[in-house]
């Protein structure tokens, strides 16, 4: 028979799928990016392709970790829309990043 003492019950520490570090975490819109969330807001269904690859690149700093989350966790196509439209209208209402 083992004594006790030598059968861990401890598990490692749960550890974030997606490195935080990686993004700009600045609470505050600039006027570029407060114009083109304010322009995503107003789309239907957030469609990332009905905006022009300009606006998309001023809502690369606040789109990339919504993204990235949600393709970690096998969110479909059209349900990501959703969330990113509604993550954006709530950056708009806030007038801040989902950061703040």
């Amino acid at each position: 028979m083992r004594p006790q003492s030598q059968i861990s019950t401890s598990s490692p520490p749960w550890l974030w799928p997606i490195d935080l570090k990686q993004y700009d975490k600045t609470p505050i819109l600039t006027e570029t990016e407060w114009q083109a969330v304010s322009l995503f807001s107003t789309i239907s269904g957030g469609d990332r392709w009905s905006l022009h690859s300009i606006e998309l690149g001023y809502l690369q700093r606040l789109l990339s970790p919504i993204n990235d989350a949600l393709n970690f966790m096998g969110i479909r196509p059209r349900d990501m829309r959703v969330v990113r439209r509604d993550m954006v209208r709530s950056m708009v209402r806030q007038h801040s990043a989902f950061w703040s």
